[in-house]
């Protein structure tokens, strides 16, 4: 047995994160572990990583008790992670941070040529096509995620745990990942992979552990469980389906989109109707999120945009958000939230100029918008005053959410809004969906997770290298055809 938890507990104040886990991990198997958001996950990870140092229980390695006081000692026991939300240093190159730490040098010089040609000879064994010269900055999130990968295998790691490593890839770099495990498996190496997406559980885990407010609820061979089970165990209530959709009566055009072109996308055409979702799915570089983006007011672009029938002011984002439209971008910690300030504070900041009086803000109603979205979203916090960096990615971005429907927005766009959250939250987003189009809202959806597009979108439209390629129903056309348009 490689790794062998016993009782771990841990708590936070007002929280019992950990309660007695009990958890083993056989050498060189895969070892799956999910669970709703606020399940537990993330602190099993930080104590296994050396990030949190548990209250009680006991650590094995390889039979013997370990301390794990700190992410070096961790990494020098051959245990490291790669985590969801991308860590890297954005302006060094993808060689530096493949070798950040461990620098070739001579003479107290860093030998730059070297860690360059080594870098590039790995990156190319792995399949990945990246430049180790490149900066880091100018490659995507997916491709970032495929270096953070990289970096954990150069420097040799045993246990490697895999926080939703295909979140924000490509259906491609996906496929490049999961060669990598397959390989690295096949080579001994061990994993913990963590995962809200049902096929990579099946399609990559020897076993699942399921954890449920804190504690094991299920373990055992994956195979021994169905996807309705496991969903059921990680909820604690049956689930009868995973995409919930409702249809409505279509209205009146709200966004018609005429020639669209700008950085990433050229000759974009497109309608949206009241009460309809309208789906755009796509690979990296397809140009979905700059098509988004620039209707947001955050690009610049050409061509004619009009909602209602008048010409939509996209001169900046706060003219859009004014005229209505609301974007949830891919990267919500970065572009949405302000991390260190408080749910409340979040979830009222697009409305402080329209609940202020004389430059002042009442709190009372500031509690109330905000409570008002934390209840009808069912964000799972002890308290709103709470920074908002403490909550686990699916109340993240349910915060994200409720901040625009404190706004009042009537066209919402969403770019790839289920990354990383559970199938539960996931039910709740389709749900708050639904409930926008009821209300004559619509709905532009980006996602490259092609079963949920397909299944919550009325219409979807392909793009590849920045221009439409086919508009389909969903209904009536087969993953192959939609896939076979993405792809070329």
């Amino acid at each position: 047995m490689l790794l062998e938890l016993r009782e771990i507990e841990k708590r936070f104040p007002g929280t019992h994160a950990l309660k007695s886990v009990n958890l083993a991990v056989e050498q060189g198997t895969i070892h799956a572990i999910v669970g709703e958001n606020g399940a537990g996950k993330s602190t099993l990870i930080k104590i296994l990583t050396g990030v949190y140092r548990r209250d009680s229980g006991q650590i094995l390695l390889d039979g013997q008790p370990a301390e794990l006081e700190n992410p070096l000692q961790a990494q020098r026991l051959g245990i490291d992670a790669v985590h969801q939300e991308v860590v890297v240093c954005r302006d060094l190159s993808v060689a530096e941070n493949l070798f950040l730490g461990i620098e070739h040098s001579r003479a107290g010089l860093v030998n730059q040529r070297q860690m360059d040609a080594e870098a590039q000879t790995f990156l190319d064994g792995l399949g990945f096509g990246i430049s180790a010269r490149s900066p880091l900055s100018s490659l995507s999130v997916g491709q970032q995620q495929l270096v953070v990968c990289a970096k954990a295998v150069l420097r040799g790691t045993r246990l490697l745990i895999l926080d939703e490593p295909t979140a924000f890839l490509s259906t491609q770099e996906a496929e490049q990942l999961e060669r990598l495990i397959r390989r690295l498996h096949a080579q001994g190496t061990t994993f913990v992979y963590i995962s809200h997406r049902m096929e990579e559980i099946f399609n990559l885990s020897d076993t699942v552990t399921v954890l449920r407010d804190g504690a094991v609820v299920h373990s055992g061979p994956t195979g021994d469980v169905t996807r309705e089970r496991l969903v059921s165990l990680m909820a604690g209530r049956d689930i009868e389906q995973f995409y919930y959709k409702e249809r409505f009566p279509r209205g009146e055009p709200l966004l018609s989109a005429a020639h669209l072109s700008g950085k990433g996308f050229d000759d974009v055409s497109f309608t949206v109707h009241q009460g309809e979702i309208l789906g755009f799915f796509g690979l990296v570089g397809a140009g979905r999120s700059e098509v988004m983006m620039s209707i947001a007011g955050a690009r610049p672009f050409s061509g004619e945009l009009l909602k209602a029938g008048r010409r939509l002011n996209t001169s900046n984002v706060k003219a859009a958000l004014k005229d209505g439209v609301a974007l949830i971008p891919e990267d919500r910690r970065n572009q949405s939230l302000c991390l260190s300030q408080s749910i409340k504070f979040n979830l009222n900041l697009p409305t402080y100029d329209r609940d202020s009086r004389g430059g002042f803000v009442s709190d009372a109603q500031e509690g109330r918008n905000a409570q008002v979205q934390r209840d009808s979203l069912k964000i799972k916090t002890p308290s709103l005053e709470m920074p908002v960096s403490n909550l686990s990615g699916g109340n993240q971005q349910k915060v994200v959410i409720g901040k625009w429907l404190n706004h009042g927005a009537d066209l919402f766009m969403f770019d790839e809004p289920t990354t990383g959250v559970d199938i539960p939250t996931k039910l709740e987003i389709y749900r708050l969906f639904s409930a926008l189009v009821k209300q004559n809202k619509a709905i532009l959806l980006v996602s490259s997770y092609l079963p949920e597009v397909m299944a919550i979108s009325d219409r979807l439209i392909i793009m590849r290298g920045g221009r439409v390629v086919g508009e389909v129903n969903p209904a009536l056309t087969s993953p192959e055809e939609i896939l076979h348009l993405a792809l070329g």
